[in-house]
């Protein structure tokens, strides 16, 4: 099987260019009239040394594609818990467990 390669670069608050890595990639069923989701890390850690996940929206524009931050941290919440319901779909957990 063939793995694509969800690495991209984008540029920080600081202007510096840093590779970021996919971590999950939500589609609605019509990707026509749906907004499609990225969640991703740079590998940075926060002040507690967790490692920092950011989630946007991919918006299509003139020059290709860009991320929106998502900002709203109930937006942000549902759409982890969204990840979260996929990932137990996929592996056969109950929604209790």
């Amino acid at each position: 099987m063939e793995e694509k390669d969800l690495s991209f670069n984008v540029i920080n608050k600081d202007g510096i260019e840093v590779k970021c890595d996919t971590l999950a990639i939500l589609k609605p069923e019509n990707e026509e009239t749906g907004e499609v989701y990225v969640i991703y890390t740079d590998y940075t850690v926060d002040e507690n040394n967790n490692l920092n996940v950011y989630a946007s929206q991919l918006l299509k524009d003139e020059n290709g594609y860009k991320l929106e931050i998502i900002e709203n941290l109930e937006n942000y919440a549902n759409l982890l818990n969204k990840v979260q319901q996929e990932y137990k779909k996929l592996n056969g957990i109950e929604q209790g467990d």
